[in-house]
Parts: C-alpha cells; structure tokens; sequence
C-alpha cells in the first residue's frame, strides 16, 4: 500500500512539475505579447501627444496591469528617484522574468530612448519588431518543444515509479 501511495506521488509530482513548465511558459509569452502592445503604443504616444517621458511610463504602467505595467511602473520610479532614463530602463529591463534575448532587446532600447522623437520611435519600432519576432519564433517551437518536455516529466516520472516499486 505505502508503494503505490508513494508511486502516486511520484506521479503526481511529475505532473505538478509539467505544468508548472506550462505556466512559465505562458507567463514568458504573455510578457512578450504584452510590451510588444507597450512599446506601439508609447511609440504611438510619442508621435501623437509629446507626453514627457516620466508621465508617458507612469500612464503606460496604469494601463498595462500584468508585466508589462510593473516594468513601466519599475522604470518611471528610477526616474522619480533621479537616475537617468537609459539607466532606469536597463535596471528594470534586467529585472524582468524573460530569456537574456529579450532582456538584452529591453536594455538597448533604452539607450535609444535618450534622443529625439525620431530616434526614439525608430528605437521602440525595432524593439518591437524584435519582440514580436522571438515571440512568432517561439509560437512555432512551442509545439514541439512542450511534446519533449511533456514526455521527458511523464517518462522521468514513471521511471521512478518502477525503480520504487
């Protein structure tokens, strides 16, 4: 009894480990989509209303509440405590629960940021494209890759069973 008790466990931990995968996973994707919609939009603010910048990411971190919100709401804060845009965005950027790629794309957008309107929209464009690049990218691996870790946690997971029984 205490070995099929135990097996169920195993199992049970095997699975709780696979979605939890598929939680992350969704969470990453979620990220992505949602400050590739952050970055049109202060793009689109740029040109339209010539917002400040600090007011901009504070209407920004309002308007995204997921992810995207807390690192517009991270970086006007920085900036609210007297660093410099590009060094507020790269501290937050860093931050952020993503793959050094999309880190990286974060941190060198902030840096363009610093120049004119022009220069700024070109930067947010690039980001954006970028973004929404890796997440097309990542859409198309998705399938296959949640099928290996699928099978790597169930057959992990059954392996242990046998070996306790």
């Amino acid at each position: 009894m205490n070995k099929l008790l135990g097996a169920a466990l195993v199992l049970a931990a095997g699975v709780w480990a696979r979605w939890m995968t598929v939680v992350q996973r969704r969470r990453r994707r979620d990220m992505l989509a949602s400050l590739g919609a952050a970055l049109r939009c202060m793009s689109e603010e740029i040109r339209m209303t010539r917002v400040p910048m600090p007011e901009l990411l504070e209407a920004l971190g309002t308007r995204y509440p997921d992810g995207a919100g807390a690192f517009f709401r991270r970086v006007a804060a920085g900036i609210g405590r007297g660093q410099g845009l590009g060094e507020a965005w790269q501290q937050a950027a860093e931050e952020l629960p993503l793959p050094r790629e999309e880190r990286m794309t974060l941190q060198e957008l902030g840096w363009g940021l610093r120049g004119d309107e022009e220069a700024a929209c070109r930067a947010l464009a690039a980001a954006s494209l970028r973004l929404e690049r890796l997440l097309e990218e990542w859409d198309r691996q998705r399938p296959e890759e949640e099928k290996r870790e699928t099978a790597l946690w169930l057959s992990g997971s059954a392996l242990l069973v046998i070996l306790l029984i």
